[in-house]
């Protein structure tokens, strides 16, 4: 009975012990696995990237942080609007931008049909934002009468709300295509605003 346990013992010794062996093995094949697509992964970034010359000025990298607490570091936000820098309308002329806002701010104020309260820039140009050679020029109309009828915040809302807005837009779209604007475009649903009117020109007299 002895020899019998002695013997089991033995056996249950030896089980574990290549367990413990197949687990360290499959550990390693895993780790130098996990190093050989890292090594690939650096090659591949070399030939994307190649190597920093010493002259380059961004050869020393620097730690940028955000903190949003009040007097906390600013400096990612720093950096990120100098990298922006370059791409923004900066010293760029506003002649064109606001010719067009001239324009269709002189022409809705003459439309016989709206009464418009006031205008507001919106999108990238209002926001100082814009990309050069790249933008738009977002104008938002505060309309308070259409065609006699003194609109309230209730009449933009529900389907008559809709109905009212879709109608605007056609009347409106019509009435700049007649004031020599011919390259206008309505969207009922676009990406950024809904029952918008697009106008567009490729030419600094077009505004």
């Amino acid at each position: 009975m002895a020899s019998l346990t002695s013997t089991s013992m033995t056996q249950s010794t030896q089980v574990d012990s290549f367990v413990a062996q197949a687990q360290a093995l499959a550990q390693a094949l895993e780790a130098q696995a996990r190093l050989s697509k890292a090594s690939a992964a650096a090659q591949r970034l070399r030939q994307v990237f190649p190597p920093i010359s010493a002259g380059d000025p961004h050869r020393t990298l620097k730690m940028m942080h955000l903190d949003l607490t009040p007097g906390g570091d600013k400096s990612y936000v720093r950096h990120f609007n100098g990298e922006l820098r370059p791409l923004t309308a900066q010293g760029v002329s506003n002649a064109e931008p606001q010719a067009a806002n001239h324009l269709i701010h002189k022409l809705l104020v003459q439309c016989p049909v709206l009464k418009v309260d006031r205008f507001h820039k919106g999108g990238s140009f209002g926001r100082r934002t814009l990309v050069r050679g790249a933008f738009d020029v977002d104008l938002s109309v505060f309309v308070i009468k259409f065609q006699e009828r003194a609109l309230k915040v209730a009449d933009w809302s529900g389907e008559a709300g809709e109905r009212l807005q879709r109608e605007m837009q056609r009347v409106v779209a019509a009435y700049l295509r007649g004031q020599g604007l011919h390259d206008v475009v309505e969207v009922e649903h676009g990406t950024h605003y809904k029952h918008c009117v697009n106008v567009s020109g490729t030419r600094t007299e077009d505004f």
